[in-house]
């Protein structure tokens, strides 16, 4: 399969999962990127609620 001719413009062929599992292998090593706002959105309901927020 990965080795199928390409249409124009495409770089790599995937089977079903494939990006999945290769992004997970990514988060688990470098960890998960949280936008700004997921963080700041967080930080003000640690606030909010009275615990101590992680540190991101």
């Amino acid at each position: 399969m990965h080795q199928s001719p390409r249409a124009e413009g495409v770089e790599e062929i995937f089977v079903p999962g494939e990006i999945e599992a290769r992004k997970a292998r990514t988060q688990l090593q470098e960890g998960i990127a949280y936008p700004l706002t997921v963080i700041e959105e967080l930080t003000a309901l640690s606030k909010e609620l009275g615990v101590p927020p992680l540190n991101l």
